[in-house]
């Protein structure tokens, strides 16, 4: 998956690999970014998270959410502030959409159109209209959660992935 992200660089892009030790989750981290500094402050577009365990149970939120996943996702920008209309630009969905795909098949491509529908609804409603909103998509044998947490206002969407 990070070598979909690094083929063919765009521009002066910057993929990060780290390792997040935590107590309850510990996980490998892959992110996207457009330099250097940005993933120093860790201010990525977008990033992976490989727990080595389940996420906290976020069925405390909604029920039918998972308590099995093991991949999020967090999408933070999909453009480099350059753009003029909108806040999505080609290049960098690509760039997503060759990382699902090398994660899940071609079922990939449907999840990031589903992700960046997600990403559009937040930047135009805005963080907090969305606080609480939770769904789940079924893509193949993917189980898609998009989770807002119920108090606090984030401008990232984030997506758990459960393999069925």
């Amino acid at each position: 998956m990070a070598s979909a992200l690094v083929e063919n660089p765009y521009k002066e892009n910057y993929v990060k690999v780290r390792y997040f030790e935590d107590d309850e989750v510990p996980a490998v981290i892959i992110g996207f970014a457009q330099n250097k500094l940005q993933t120093n402050i860790g201010l990525y577009m977008f990033r992976f998270s490989f727990a080595e365990k389940e996420y906290k149970n976020p069925s405390i939120y909604d029920e039918k959410l998972s308590s099995k996943a093991t991949i999020r996702l967090s999408l933070g920008q999909l453009f480099d502030g350059t753009l003029e209309n909108g806040f999505v630009e080609v290049e960098y969905r690509e760039k997503l959409e060759k990382s699902l795909v090398a994660l899940f098949g071609e079922v990939g491509k449907d999840i990031t159109d589903y992700a960046v529908e997600k990403l559009l609804e937040k930047r135009e409603k805005g963080d907090g209209a969305l606080k609480g909103v939770c769904e789940t998509k079924t893509f193949g044998n993917i189980q898609v959660d998009y989770m807002n947490h119920p108090i606090l206002s984030e401008p990232d969407i984030n997506l758990y992935f459960t393999v069925k």
